[in-house]
């Protein structure tokens, strides 16, 4: 075989020979990295954990993109529980999911709770201010001017928000106020009726004598008159 070919078969030798050492030498350093995390985790499911509790750790949102994870996490040892850059990132897409679903619901409670607390501050200055079924927080500066300082007000901090919840704190008062004249009414009534019982009144006394005997009893004044008329 002349010179010049045994010399290119060399070349060629040394050159895969060489490909297949860094084959080897690749395999070899996925593997080690595999044995370290099976050292340090007695599962995948616990290196998981750990991985994402340092996600936690390290403030990573549901929207922190990954190159941002890794700056804050390379140096943190739990960044290698899991082998490779893709069971990191699938990790991370898991963990980023509960996040957002654990936010939304964070911020739906914390909205939750800036709207009671606005309805129990216009509750606490109701009779203050003279808060009723009648009243509109639009084009109203008195509420808004005494109102305003308070952190509950200002929690809800949309204004348009504010109003449809005024409007919805004056529709329950519109019931409450229903219900209290009503109340009211039946107290008042049974009031008359033991005035008339007291004076003697039965159902033979003409309407005109019987009110002629009992008008001057403070229990009349406080019945209205059409009132007065059903208890007779």
């Amino acid at each position: 075989v002349p010179k010049e070919i045994q010399e290119v078969r060399e070349i060629v030798r040394r050159k895969t020979g060489s490909g297949r050492g860094t084959g080897r030498a690749s395999g070899a350093t996925e593997l080690d990295a595999k044995a370290r995390v099976t050292t340090h985790y007695a599962s995948v499911e616990d290196a998981k954990e750990a991985f994402k509790k340092m996600l936690a750790a390290h403030g990573v949102r549901a929207n922190t993109k990954w190159e941002e994870v890794v700056n804050r996490t390379k140096t943190d040892e739990r960044f290698d529980a899991l082998a490779t850059t893709s069971e990191k990132k699938q990790c991370l897409n898991e963990y980023q999911m509960m996040q957002t679903k654990l936010e939304r619901e964070a911020k739906r409670m914390a909205e939750k709770k800036a709207r009671e607390g606005f309805m129990a501050l216009l509750e606490e200055r109701r009779e203050a201010l003279n808060i009723t079924s009648g009243r509109r927080l639009t084009g109203d500066k008195g509420i808004e001017a005494a109102l305003r300082e308070d952190v509950r007000w200002k929690a809800v901090s949309n204004s348009r928000e504010r109003v449809e919840l005024f409007e919805d704190f004056t529709r329950g008062l519109q019931h409450r106020e229903a219900r209290e004249r009503k109340q009211s009414k039946l107290e008042t009534q049974e009031e008359f009726r033991e005035c008339l019982v007291e004076a003697g009144i039965d159902v033979e006394t003409p309407w005109r004598k019987a009110y002629e005997a009992v008008k001057n009893d403070e229990r009349t004044a406080r019945c209205q008159p059409m009132d007065q008329l059903e208890v007779f």
